[in-house]
């Protein structure tokens, strides 16, 4: 995908739409800047060939147009202007602000915990919401589907049966999870917070995305703290946070393995390993409290 192939799907999907700048690649996507009819806007199409990534870049589609149709939640969120699910597509209204941070991975000493609270405040809003419609929120609850793939791979057949045993057995309350929790998708501006790319954006146990955010802040352990701190209650979502915990410490590890470019790849490596097995720690102690089998908390 390039620049000019983005600009003539843009002519077709978005008539009128006028670019401001160059083109922005990411990661997976190519991003436009423009104007349409005199508000400022932002173009995202997948560059990654994976069917994995159109699919979800489908999913955000999916997810603004619902919001477009239910109400959105009580935290800022971009509108959805024109969308091709097929190429696929979309536009979206560019938000004020700046990113609390620009790294996935923020290095040592560059996140705070008052930046960090604020993060957690967005994300509160978002799971606070119970949607008029819940179920035009997709449901990305299974977690003994998504933690089979590793079994007998970075995760001990053994322990995975332990985590999925433990999923299925405990009560953890359910929210609408943002699903990438990283300071990069939160902007800030004096006095409100948004968020940003809800290509990953469900129905999940509570503490999926404290998790995420744990992962992330790997090298920023007073940051790392507050997370924790905040997950306090509802009951049960200490099980779903270290759950989730074990999920993408999985996730990130078959990333670091398979991509050898990735930045800081190796030290990465050795972390995500340690954070795997500090899940694993809580989650046998936590299984170790269930009622015999057949019960449930």
């Amino acid at each position: 995908m390039s620049g000019i192939a983005l600009a003539e799907h843009l002519q077709t999907a978005c008539p009128g739409f006028t670019p401001t700048g160059a083109p922005i690649r990411t990661g997976t996507s190519l991003l436009q800047r423009g104007l349409l009819h005199g508000q400022q806007v932002i173009a995202k199409q997948p560059t990654d060939p994976r069917p994995w990534w159109h699919d979800r870049c489908r999913h955000e589609i999916g997810i603004y147009q619902t919001f477009r149709r239910i109400g959105g939640p009580p935290v800022p969120v971009a509108d959805l202007v024109a969308a091709d699910p097929h190429l696929p597509l979309l536009v979206v209204t560019a938000l004020p602000g700046t990113p609390l941070h620009p790294d996935r991975y923020p290095p040592a000493g560059s996140v705070s915990v008052a930046t960090t609270r604020r993060m957690l405040t967005a994300l509160t809003a978002l799971h606070q919401w119970r949607p008029t419609s819940p179920a035009a929120i997709p449901d990305d609850t299974d977690y003994p589907a998504q933690l089979a793939p590793f079994a007998g791979d970075v995760l001990d057949v053994a322990d995975a049966r332990l985590l999925t045993d433990l999923a299925t057995r405990t009560h953890t309350p359910i929210e609408v999870s943002h699903g990438d929790a990283h300071l990069g998708n939160t902007l800030a501006t004096a006095d409100r917070f948004a968020l940003l790319d809800l290509e990953f954006t469900a129905w999940r146990p509570a503490g999926y995305d404290h998790a995420k955010l744990f992962i992330f802040l790997a090298d920023n352990p007073a940051a790392r703290r507050t997370v924790l701190h905040d997950i306090t209650a509802p009951s049960g979502a200490h099980v779903g946070l270290w759950i989730a915990v074990a999920l993408v410490a999985c996730r990130e590890l078959a990333s670091h393995h398979r991509h050898a470019d990735l930045p800081d790849r190796d030290r990465r490596i050795h972390q995500l390993t340690n954070d795997l097995q500090q899940a694993l720690t809580h989650a046998r102690h936590l299984h170790t409290q269930l009622p015999a089998p057949g019960g449930t908390w």
